[in-house]
């Protein structure tokens, strides 16, 4: 399908549609420093094999969306949950989010209610200061744990070059998603050297999606409003994440009123391919209506 640039929250949001408009609506909403490429072809046919139609979009300073200039104008992921109802662009759609993007549709369902139908959160957590600490150096502050030292140790390699060294930082990306899949899954490397090169061909500073770190650091805590969450939940988490450490799944799903985990096995911070076929599955019945 062909890309378009829509104007959402007073900027270009780029999107792409798959599948029937007449069908059940799923967004797809992809984590920090990732553009909707990460959202793969082969997963989203699944989903639209099982009668959905499926939105991906960039997140701004990824892609050809809009790229911001953080200094002057600072945001939050509140901000890129309004971005999310201009990408939308019809009235309501069940929302999957990964990582950030996991944070991001718990926003929509406590700002944003009547936008989304159901939410289904990927590896990702109800308080992220405990993460953005540990990135810091610091230690996690509260019950829930920061990153893993092996994962730290491959971030902490990605401050030492010009962040406008392309091929470094497409390098220093697949460091840290080798350091994020498990030992039972083999890490797909020309593939997704591929996804972060066309990221790169696609976006006018590649460097911005370091804004991302900044806009979590910036946003007002929520997990504490959780208990007002109203729509359906279902929480995935792979039981070896290094990033997102299992705690924080299960702190999410105890915050929300009915909500579901599913504990992934042997899976770290990653959606392996072995997974589309299990994880499409459930998404499609927790998105049945």
């Amino acid at each position: 399908m062909a890309e378009k640039i829509v104007k959402a929250n007073g900027i270009d949001i780029c999107t792409e549609v798959f599948g029937d408009p007449n069908d059940l609506p799923i967004l797809l909403v992809m984590g920090a420093a990732g553009s909707m490429l990460h959202w793969e072809v082969g997963f989203i046919e699944k989903l639209v094999a099982g009668a959905r139609f499926v939105i991906r979009y960039d997140h701004r300073d990824t892609g050809k969306s809009t790229g911001i200039d953080f200094d002057k104008q600072p945001y939050t992921f509140g901000d890129m949950a309004a971005d999310v109802l201009g990408a939308l662009g019809i009235e309501s759609a069940h929302a999957v989010g990964t990582s950030m993007g996991g944070m991001i549709v718990q926003l929509l369902a406590l700002d944003h209610a009547s936008r989304v139908r159901t939410i289904t959160a990927l590896m990702t957590t109800p308080d992220p200061e405990a993460l953005l600490a540990g990135i810091r150096g610091e230690s996690a502050p509260g019950a829930l744990p920061g990153p893993k030292q092996e994962l730290l140790d491959v971030i902490a390699t990605a401050e030492e070059f010009d962040q406008h060294n392309v091929q470094a930082m497409v390098d220093s990306h697949l460091r840290q998603l080798r350091v994020g899949y498990d030992s039972a899954h083999r890490v797909p490397e020309a593939k997704m050297r591929a996804i972060f090169e066309a990221n790169v061909a696609r976006a006018d500073d590649f460097s911005k999606l370091n804004n991302h770190g900044l806009a979590g650091a910036v946003t007002p805590a929520w997990k504490d409003r959780l208990g007002e969450v109203d729509v359906p939940t279902l929480v995935f988490h792979g039981d070896d994440d290094p990033l997102v450490q299992l705690p924080h799944g299960r702190a999410l799903v105890d915050a929300i009123p009915g909500a579901q985990l599913v504990i992934q096995e042997g899976v770290a911070h990653a959606i392996p391919e072995e997974e589309w076929d299990d994880l499409a599955t459930a998404i499609l019945k927790h998105t049945a209506a």
